[in-house]
């Protein structure tokens, strides 16, 4: 019975290492996330600009 009990509480600190590990990965991806959200909106902004001084050429 004590190895069981041994075995559950080694599996529980186990669970909460992976759940603070998997927390690290979430907050990089979100970071990553508004990354590339913000690249994309400089993107379309430039194009947007882009076309904007190809009119004024014409």
């Amino acid at each position: 019975m004590e190895d069981l009990a041994s075995a559950t509480t080694n599996v529980a600190e186990r669970l909460s290492m992976i759940f603070e590990k998997a927390s690290s990965i979430n907050s990089i991806v979100e970071a990553i996330t508004k990354v590339s959200d913000q690249t994309n909106l400089l993107s379309v902004n430039a194009a947007i600009e882009a076309e904007k001084a190809g009119d004024m050429t014409v």
